[in-house]
């Protein structure tokens, strides 16, 4: 029985290859039938087994067929096929594959033909040819390149028709924020506050992304800015970018804050692309001691003066900062804070 089978699919290839009828310059491109990668793009992660379908379209009288599917070994490898219903749905078929993952230096090899075995005319329309199995190995990408690909009729000859492979981007993109850090924790209404956002590279490409910062109350989300992370950040590698927030307009009361790394290309872990952290409280400026110093208690009184006297001169590097107390965010605690505190004396959000 094999040898039979050897005979035949020699035969077939022996037919097919015999007929020279030339593509037919007159049929528009998109009327001709199409063997093509279903889905074209394959976005999976390492040491998944994933399936890609070889597919036909607008086919008339189908009878045989024969495909070539070559890739990056070091990415993918094949690890099965089958046929697809197309062909044999209307009656017996011969099918037959292999493959080799060690084709080349560089390159994998799956093939596989199938011939009808029933007498009459072939299938017309669109379907599943075959699946061909793989699983990823690294993250990075490669094409799917059909070659030596062959539609056949019941004559014999060959069908004229186009070829689209596919392309698998393994694990290859993934990028993260992870974490968000308010310099201060209590910001004077109409002044600004710095924020630390830390973004991570956990792919195997360097990448170019945008990320947002938010603030956050009520389930409201507001959007703060956008900064762009470039040049490139490299592999493995995290990266701080500080966001100034002017909160010039926004009410009084208790926020947290929101990053947000866009989606690069083909990532598929995003649920690490979103950090909420640094809860930050919103007042009147100058509010910044009550009987716990450094926290707010709704008024500006002798309390909060004296804290800031008490941190008269202290700036970032000092043992004593606060930057809570730098109210006008100019990293020294001076007479400018305190100033602020005496034109907002008494006031209560």
């Amino acid at each position: 029985m094999k040898r039979l089978e050897k005979a035949i699919g020699a035969l077939l290839m022996t037919l097919l290859a015999l007929s020279t009828t030339p593509f037919l310059d007159s049929v528009k491109a998109q009327s001709l039938p199409v063997m093509y990668a279903d889905p074209p793009v394959t976005v999976t992660q390492m040491n998944a087994t994933f399936s890609v379908y070889v597919s036909v379209d607008n086919v008339t009288d189908l009878c045989s067929w024969q495909v070539y599917i070559y890739y990056l070994k070091q990415v993918i490898e094949a690890v099965g096929y089958s046929e697809g219903p197309f062909l044999k749905a209307h009656g017996p078929t011969m099918f037959d594959g292999n493959f080799d993952n060690n084709y080349n230096a560089t390159h994998g090899q799956l093939w596989m033909y199938c011939l009808r075995t029933w007498s009459g005319t072939g299938v017309d329309g669109g379907g599943i040819l075959a699946t061909a199995n793989f699983t990823a190995k690294a993250g990075a990408s490669t094409l799917l390149a059909f070659t030596n690909d062959i539609l056949g009729n019941s004559t014999a000859q060959r069908i004229d028709h186009l070829t689209q492979g596919g392309f698998v981007e393994v694990g290859g993109h993934d990028v993260a924020v992870i974490s968000v850090v308010p310099l201060k924790t209590i910001i004077g209404q109409g002044y600004r506050a710095r924020v630390n956002v830390t973004v991570e590279n956990h792919g195997s490409s360097q990448e170019t992304f945008n990320v947002t910062l938010n603030h956050v109350r009520n389930s409201t989300v507001t959007q703060i800015g956008v900064l762009t992370v470039t040049p490139p950040l490299p592999i493995n590698q995290t990266r701080v970018f500080t966001f100034s927030w002017n909160v010039s307009g926004v009410s009084t009361g208790n926020y947290s804050l929101n990053a947000v790394a866009d989606t690069v290309s083909y990532e598929t872990d995003t649920a690490d692309n979103n950090f909420t952290d640094g809860s930050v409280h919103v007042g009147v400026p100058g509010d910044v001691s009550s009987s716990t110093q450094g926290v707010y208690d709704g008024i500006v009184n002798m309390r909060d003066i004296q804290y800031m006297i008490l941190l008269f001169n202290a700036k970032p590097d000092s043992a004593k900062w606060n930057p809570n107390a730098d109210v006008n965010d100019d990293d020294v605690i001076n007479m400018r804070d305190i100033n602020i505190a005496i034109l907002n004396f008494n006031k209560k959000e």
